[in-house]
């Protein structure tokens, strides 16, 4: 129950353009229903995840998720929901599909939808049909060139790094907090480097124990797709230690050996990882040998931050896309652009895109973002809203209790938990921030270090009776 939950929130979020937020959830979904004994559940799932990959960019991965699906689906005896799956590979995957994979794709979904009485999924059927007489008039249309969009000169000098790396043939580690693009800038490296095979992305933290092996080193795993090309290993300190190990073996010598193979095979693919955290030898989870492979060549994206000169440029470029897409023609002023500068942003660039998507599809057509609403935006810390409407939701409370919490969290961790250090950081009482704890802020609690109970002295005092008078 939880799970449908999750998966019906997730296509609202969908429908809203927070695409990033959308996959988070639903993949917590698929997670629970993998072992819930609900194959009709899971394939409706594994769709709306394979979605939600497509619209991040992540195009391999949702191909392979959305024909999972299919294939969930038919085996539950479910020939709506796989048809709805192969609907889905059409409409999010089209472009990048030969005719030939469109015209099987269709095919198969006309016959599993051949007795659906759905007025919304046969004029999805239908729109498909012209998608497919489309490309046979055209033939494959080659998907965009990636762009970094940049005006900061730290940011330049990071593409002019990523090219030099881009020429040689070692594994690249790429450091930065969630949305800097590190996804971006692999495939940039990817393009620059020449190399004619695909370039194929794996979320290694999406990855099930079970299945990583094949879905890594199988016949029809991510490293035999990325032959000749780039394989991307987005949060690669979630390998276990047996993927580790192959890793190792696949940087050092391109050799792989899958499941049930009785001989080891060579393989052309350049390995580009990415951490959302600084990775080190001792606490990242990678094992010392395969750390130092990667570390060889690393580059760290700066946040939004400390290149605020980007944050202009990409809100402008954000808005010309959304307007695009929506038809719509919120009016952004040009204060309200600059004043973007000064949000805190702690999702970066995926958080700025999903801000002004977001205002867009809310806004008026006449709506006017002005340099205030900004302002209110990035005073906020607890509820998201958008810049045509930032008083929404708003709670003075919630906003007072968020910013208490904060401040205290980083007395805590400044103070290594001890409260008594905390409280004399913020200027109060032991027990005034002991009360706090106890009460409006009972999340911090297990940022504390627990009290040690005194022991009592081994030295004991003899008793004297006292004498009479």
């Amino acid at each position: 129950s939880v799970a449908q939950v999750d998966e019906t929130r997730a296509r609202v979020l969908l429908a809203q353009g927070r695409n990033s937020e959308a996959e988070k959830t639903v993949r917590a979904a698929v997670r629970k229903l993998e072992s819930g004994g609900e194959p009709a559940l899971l394939a409706e799932a594994l769709t709306t995840h394979g979605i939600a990959q497509a619209r991040l960019g992540k195009h391999q991965e949702s191909r392979l998720t959305l024909e999972r699906a299919i294939e969930v689906a038919e085996q539950a005896g479910n020939p709506e929901g796989a048809g709805l799956a192969a609907l889905a590979l059409i409409e999010e995957l089209g472009e990048r599909l030969t005719p030939n994979e469109l015209d099987a794709t269709y095919e198969r979904a006309d016959t599993l939808l051949a007795n659906s009485q759905q007025l919304e999924t046969l004029a999805r059927l239908r729109a498909c049909a012209r998608l497919c007489l489309a490309a046979r008039q055209t033939g494959p249309q080659e998907p965009s060139a990636p762009s970094f969009i940049y005006r900061d000169q730290r940011t330049a000098e990071l593409l002019r790094e990523a090219r030099a790396v881009a020429a040689s043939e070692g594994a690249v580690l790429l450091t930065g907090e969630t949305g800097t693009g590190k996804e971006l800038l692999a495939r940039l490296i990817h393009q620059w480097s020449g190399r004619r095979g695909e370039f194929v992305t794996v979320d290694c933290a999406a990855l099930t124990a079970a299945a990583s092996e094949s879905q890594l080193f199988g016949p029809s795993g991510a490293v035999r797709q990325a032959a000749g090309g780039t394989l991307f290993l987005d949060e690669v300190a979630a390998l276990g230690a047996a993927d580790q190990s192959w890793l190792l073996r696949l940087i050092e010598r391109g050799e792989i050996l899958s499941d049930g193979a009785t001989r080891i095979e060579t393989v052309d693919v350049r390995i580009i990882a990415a951490s959302a955290r600084n990775l080190t030898a001792a606490s990242s989870g990678v094992r010392s040998d395969l750390f130092y492979r990667l570390n060889a060549l690393q580059i760290e994206i700066p946040p939004l931050r400390e290149r605020p000169e980007d944050i202009p440029a990409l809100a402008e470029h954000f808005i010309k896309e959304t307007r695009a897409k929506t038809g719509k023609r919120v009016e952004f002023m040009p204060e309200a652009v600059e004043a973007m500068r000064r949000l805190p942003l702690p999702g970066n660039v995926r958080q700025l895109r999903s801000l002004i998507q977001q205002t867009v599809l809310t806004a008026d057509t006449d709506a006017n973002v002005t340099p205030e609403a900004v302002e209110i935006v990035a005073l906020r810390l607890t509820q998201k809203a958008s810049f045509a409407d930032p008083w929404e939701g708003f709670s003075l409370d919630e906003e007072v209790l968020c910013f208490e919490g904060k401040l205290i969290r980083q007395a805590l961790a400044e103070a290594k938990g001890s409260i008594t250090h905390a409280a004399r950081l913020l200027g109060i009482t032991y027990q005034g921030l002991a009360y706090i704890l106890q009460n409006r802020q009972r999340g911090l609690l297990p940022e504390r270090t627990p009290a040690q109970r005194r022991r009592r002295s081994i030295i004991k005092i003899p008793y004297r009776k006292k004498k009479k008078r």
